[in-house]
């Protein structure tokens, strides 16, 4: 007999999913709930590994239908959240770390682009390559959309400001559309 996190496991496929769909009974499904702060975990229906804005539509499609009849989601960056705010019980994890988590740097324009699961060993490894630093954290185990949302107090803010000072554009999936923000 087939469970509730299997049911949104096959209707979120039917909307065209192409990542991957982790349920209780897969043997991976321990280590898509492990974040950083073991007290933070919390035992989900389906964890989600976006490969795109477009599967976070999808998700957030099926969760909107008739189907998904409005089960609560969370969203995972880079799951440093000590509170909890990456885990969810009994509901969808839309996970951004294993797909989406690449930084790639523009060195004449002196910009990164960041992945929403990167963290900032990502980001400080390529910027470094071109003798850049970033304004990140003050370790680089933590999520760069969490820290940025936050603020973003570093070693570098004395001298350059906060890490949301530095954030030029955001693409954001919103009721299953998904929207660019140029920053000014």
């Amino acid at each position: 007999m087939a469970t509730l996190s299997d049911k949104y496991k096959s209707s979120i496929l039917s909307f065209g999913f192409k990542g991957d769909l982790v349920v209780p009974s897969d043997p991976d499904y321990p280590s898509a709930l492990a974040r950083f702060a073991k007290n933070a975990q919390r035992n989900a229906a389906l964890v989600a590994f976006v490969k795109d804005t477009q599967d976070v539509s999808n998700v957030i499609k099926f969760i909107s239908s008739d189907d998904g009849n409005n089960i609560p989601f969370t969203v995972r960056g880079g799951g440093h959240s000590t509170a909890g705010a990456s885990s969810i019980e009994g509901g969808i994890v839309i996970d951004l770390s294993r797909h989406i988590s690449t930084v790639q740097v523009n060195e004449e324009a002196r910009l990164a682009y960041v992945g929403g699961g990167a963290n900032w060993e990502a980001v400080d490894k390529a910027a470094i390559r071109y003798g850049l630093a970033a304004v990140g954290g003050t370790v680089n185990h933590t999520g760069v959309g969490g820290l940025s949302l936050g603020g973003g107090f570093g070693w570098l803010t004395g001298e350059y400001g906060m890490t949301i000072d530095h954030l030029v554009q955001v693409r954001i999936t919103k009721h299953a559309h998904i929207v660019s923000y140029l920053i000014s």
